[in-house]
């Protein structure tokens, strides 16, 4: 199994003539019911000929400042002809090398127009440990008032750490809300904060969610999944890549409102989504139905049942 960014991979099965297994996290398949995560123009409004033309522009973009030294090593290590413009994606897709997606289908329906060799499984979740004791301070301040709104950014590099940290914490404060702030790698800053805010660079996300109210994030698909199987409605602030597509489909599947792009980041407009998001009891309660729809769901077992049958196919 390969994700296509070792864009060399493909070629391995290839020359071993054993089989091959594309995988990825987000849909790299060319489709006309959505766009790709890579697009001239990032609106809410398209069309089924430019959600196609997305996905060429997305296989031009990945491929082509690899493409002549992946030539050269395909030729020169394993005899194999060149590949196009696009890449190894399509030529994979004109072998019919099979594509496991890990996404939900209760999150993004599997398009009609997709080949019968690509596959959605359902979430890799890792079975996370049991083991963490929260500390005491964490523990009083969740006990002194109602569930908070988590914010955290996860391993995004800010371009200011202070105006970043700042805008949340006026925003929160605006709203009157609680808050956890997860300061994450790159960090929010720790500055002065209300008692209404509470400061950590790390809890584990299958504890905190179970804890809080709201979840406001990158966008990531690793951290939304996660808050999404908590029933939490969620606000996606995306920083670039897969998580502007994420942060569209959060609000098209009516389980938070319109994303911020990080560029656009103010203190109104932040405490406007604020508002929306923690206060509309329609969020929640999609939230909750695509929650109980997920935990269904055991995308790991479907990946192993088709991996072994590929196997023992071949």
């Amino acid at each position: 199994m390969y994700h296509d960014h070792m864009c060399f991979a493909s070629a391995i099965p290839e020359y071993l003539d054993i089989p091959g297994i594309q995988a990825y996290n987000t849909p790299v398949t060319p489709t006309s019911e959505f766009p790709s995560y890579v697009r001239f123009r990032h609106s809410r409004h398209t069309t089924r000929f430019s959600n196609r033309l997305s996905f060429l522009l997305r296989d031009l973009v990945t491929s082509l400042p690899y493409r002549s030294f992946v030539n050269r090593w395909r030729a020169e290590r394993f005899g194999f002809p060149r590949i196009g413009l696009t890449g190894q994606y399509r030529a994979l897709d004109r072998q019919k090398c099979p594509l496991l997606y890990s996404i939900s289908p209760t999150m993004l329906p599997r398009p009609a127009d997709w080949p019968e060799w690509v596959h959605m499984t359902g979430y890799w979740h890792l079975k996370e440990s049991t083991e963490y004791n929260p500390p005491e301070d964490l523990i009083s301040f969740l006990e002194s008032g109602p569930p908070p709104v988590c914010i955290g950014f996860g391993s995004m590099r800010y371009e200011s750490s202070e105006t970043t940290t700042k805008i949340v914490v006026d925003a929160v404060k605006h709203c009157g809300y609680r808050a956890i702030l997860l300061s994450g790698w790159q960090g929010m800053m720790k500055i002065d904060l209300p008692e209404s805010i509470y400061m950590a660079s790390e809890i584990p996300h299958s504890w905190l969610f179970e804890h809080v109210s709201a979840s406001v994030n990158a966008g990531g698909i690793g951290t939304l999944t996660t808050a999404l199987k908590a029933g939490l409605p969620t606000l996606a602030v995306p920083f670039g890549g897969d998580s502007l597509f994420w942060g569209w489909q959060i609000e098209r599947l009516g389980v938070g409102p319109e994303a911020i792009h990080v560029k656009n980041l103010t203190v109104p407009l932040l405490a406007t989504r604020l508002k929306k998001l923690v206060e509309s009891t329609g969020y929640r309660e999609s939230a909750q139905e695509i929650a109980t729809a997920m935990q269904s769901e055991d995308g790991v077992a479907t990946a192993i049942d088709f991996i072994e049958k590929t196997v023992s196919s071949a």
